[in-house]
């Protein structure tokens, strides 16, 4: 567990690269005021777009130094309860939800949001998750370059930031390895609101595509799904059929969100096509 000096740590060092932070749960730990009042500074200097759960840190102690009505307080707080009626942590958590509701807004109407997006990229090794990535987002670097990175240890996290009906539009995909030894892990990501690219080698059984689908609808039945099949160049590497194509729409309905087949050793228009289509759908 951690004390004020980890809290200040986290807070000043950690917290404001969380973009994509959802939910927060440090109640296991000893923060005191100190440790309250370094991630009060930290959320008013930037609050992550995405937080809407904090728990462990007790903001309401902070509000005339973050100058926040109080009147934001949960009426819960201000009430008297008995004993087992309600737990100081869940009257913490409803004022932390307040407090961060507000400091969101604040943040918009000083022109400080910006528009945020996951892509989720997921299929077997060796299927070309990687080199896809990074010529789709970064086309002007070489394909032998982006051939020597190498296979995916875990996740890989990757920026992109597209101009997208006159906003900015921030993006972050997500490059899964494909090994076995990593599902486990990987399926803490997919309980998140995302855009999954389902990835595969044409020449491998089409039995892994299904599979990884299956493990993403099992824990996010509402995902939505973009197909891609790899290594165009190859002439040995078909893209699916038309008919091939139907039956997934048919399976998928109002989740398929299309379907590639590309080359990222050759790049070009199909490549684009899919990052436009991948930006269309978030």
């Amino acid at each position: 567990s951690i004390g004020d000096e980890g809290a200040k740590a986290l807070a000043d060092s950690w917290l404001p690269h969380c973009t994509d932070l959802v939910s927060l749960d440090l109640k296991v730990n000893r923060i005191g005021p100190e440790g309250n009042t370094a991630f009060a500074k930290a959320l008013l200097r930037k609050v992550p777009p995405a937080l809407t759960d904090l728990v462990g840190v007790d903001l309401a102690s902070c509000l005339p130094m973050m100058k926040i009505p109080v009147e934001l307080l949960s009426q819960k707080s201000k009430s008297s309860v008995s004993d087992g009626q309600l737990q100081a942590i869940e009257v913490q958590h409803d004022n932390n939800k307040s407090v961060l509701s507000y400091l969101r807004q604040s943040a918009g109407s000083n022109g400080r949001s910006i528009s945020m997006g996951k892509i989720l990229v997921c299929g077997p090794p060796a299927a070309g998750k990687t080199c896809l990535v990074h010529r789709m987002i970064r086309p002007e670097v070489p394909y032998e370059t982006v051939e020597s990175i190498g296979m995916t240890n875990g996740i890989e996290m990757m920026p992109y930031r597209a101009g997208r009906e006159g906003k900015d539009l921030e993006v972050r995909f997500y490059d899964f390895a494909g090994q076995s030894v990593y599902a486990t892990s990987h399926r803490l990501f997919l309980r998140t609101r995302a855009v999954f690219v389902i990835v595969w080698d044409p020449m491998e059984a089409v039995s892994s595509r299904s599979e990884t689908v299956q493990e993403i609808l099992d824990v996010a039945p509402s995902s939505k799904f973009v197909f891609v099949s790899t290594k165009a160049d190859d002439e040995g590497r078909i893209r699916l059929s038309d008919e091939d194509v139907d039956q997934l729409r048919e399976a998928y309905g109002d989740r398929f969100c299309g379907y590639f087949h590309v080359s990222a050793k050759n790049g070009g228009r199909p490549l684009q096509a899919l990052l436009d289509c991948l930006l269309d759908t978030l």
